[in-house]
């Protein structure tokens, strides 16, 4: 709730281009804290990374404490939003308001100050200025990613109250309560309601960091916040839309054939050791993008070992990718699903790619029953455009992409269990 409470703040000042939204209301972003920001290779949205460094702390200036100025940026602010099986409102703006409400996420009023540091002054001490080495790598950066600090952070002067009324229901209830069971953070339980603490980062603003050999520059301009993969499929055909990515992405997906049967298992194996590690599945990423190396993960290195030299980098560099743009929790369960699991949901892939309406056979194995970890997966795979427009709010991606990424997985899973 907190997600989409800080995301209706952005959009209600039209401040996209220049406000990243919090994610958790427990993730501590205060100002000259250090980001990692990533586009990826074939989803080129940026996601961001907060790191526990500080720019200060990153160079060994303990005493530094930057001119700041503090100003109003909204003065009894609050929003609402419901979920029905068609229904969506944001921020008081109704899409549709002719099916019946299920759900009410709202937050209470505050005022919301703005913070921010003098730049001149931050410019004026730390360029020119070296990291070592030794910190250099901890930051784990690689030719995908940018680093930046916070200059500026939006955050609530009062605590507020966030507030879920209502139950899962309606056409949008399996799905729900399927997202609800492998935990990615869906609130749908009768009367859920919690208070966020004053002083919390609902947005923050960010200024690169340019490094040559380690020396830092700091540009003049701040840093937009481009959605890379915003488009208008919430006013179009969803399905249609993420069967135009598939299509775009399979030829290379289908080059994972080239790896030698043998292996195949094998690889899938290290891939799940891979997500096991913090970061690995991004620099696996990078590596099967550029081939830069060596890598830092021992995860990563097995992987490329049992990999070799084989042509199927391409096609293993889109699963990648795609598990990398799904939510992480979706990530593990997937690709530790069963062959006959992974069987039943390429079904509905190619039933979705076909036009056709995926569903459910009668019979399941345990992971795609009503509480089984893998029923998320099969859910969203048979959703219609009206269940998939309610998502729009729920993740970071938009729902066309994550059906997108989502198939591909799927298939990519099932060459390397031994489908065809």
């Amino acid at each position: 709730m907190f997600k989409a409470a800080a995301t209706a703040f952005v959009k209600s000042l039209n401040a996209d281009k220049h406000l990243v939204p919090n994610e958790d209301q427990t993730t501590d972003v205060e100002l000259l804290t250090l980001v990692r920001i990533k586009k990826g290779s074939f989803w080129t949205h940026p996601s961001y990374k907060v790191l526990p460094y500080t720019l200060p702390k990153l160079v060994g200036e303990k005493q530094f404490s930057p001119d700041d100025e503090e100003k109003e940026m909204a003065v009894d602010f609050k929003t609402y939003r419901t979920i029905g099986g068609d229904v969506q409102v944001k921020a008081g703006d109704v899409v549709d308001a002719g099916m019946s409400v299920d759900t009410v996420d709202a937050m209470s009023s505050t005022t919301i100050k703005k913070r921010k540091v003098n730049l001149d002054c931050v410019r004026e001490t730390f360029r020119g200025r070296v990291i070592k080495k030794n910190d250099l790598k901890q930051l784990k950066l690689n030719k995908n990613n940018k680093l930046a600090f916070v200059y500026a952070r939006a955050y609530n002067t009062q605590p507020v109250t966030l507030t879920n009324l209502g139950s899962c229901k309606g056409k949008a209830s399996a799905l729900y309560q399927s997202l609800v069971n492998v935990g990615v953070g869906v609130r749908m339980e009768t009367g859920t309601n919690y208070k966020v603490p004053e002083n919390s980062t609902f947005a923050y603003s960010l200024v690169e960091i340019e490094l040559e050999d380690g020396m830092i520059e700091i540009p003049f301009d701040t840093w937009s916040h481009k959605r890379g993969w915003e488009s208008d499929a919430i006013d179009s055909d969803i399905l249609e839309k993420a069967r135009e990515g598939i299509e775009t992405k399979e030829n290379i997906l289908n080059l994972i054939d080239r790896l030698p049967e043998s292996i195949r298992g094998d690889v899938l194996k290290q891939l799940r050791e891979v997500l096991e590690e913090e970061d690995a599945l991004s620099e696996l990423e990078d590596i099967l993008d550029d081939g830069s190396g060596p890598p830092v993960s021992k995860a990563v290195s097995s992987f490329l070992d049992i990999l070799g030299q084989s042509k199927a980098k391409d096609g293993l560099r889109v699963l990648v990718a795609a598990l990398d743009a799904l939510p992480l929790p979706l990530q593990r369960p997937l690709t530790s699903g069963s062959p006959e699991t992974i069987t039943v949901l390429h079904q509905l892939v190619d039933s979705l790619k076909d036009s056709d309406e995926p569903s459910l056979p009668g019979s399941v194995p345990a992971a795609l029953q009503p509480d089984g970890d893998l029923r998320w997966a099969a859910d969203l795979l048979c959703s219609s455009d009206e269940v998939l427009k309610s998502l729009t709010d729920l993740f970071a991606v938009p729902p066309e992409v994550l059906l997108e990424v989502l198939a591909l997985a799927v298939m990519g899973i099932h060459k390397l269990q031994g489908g065809e």
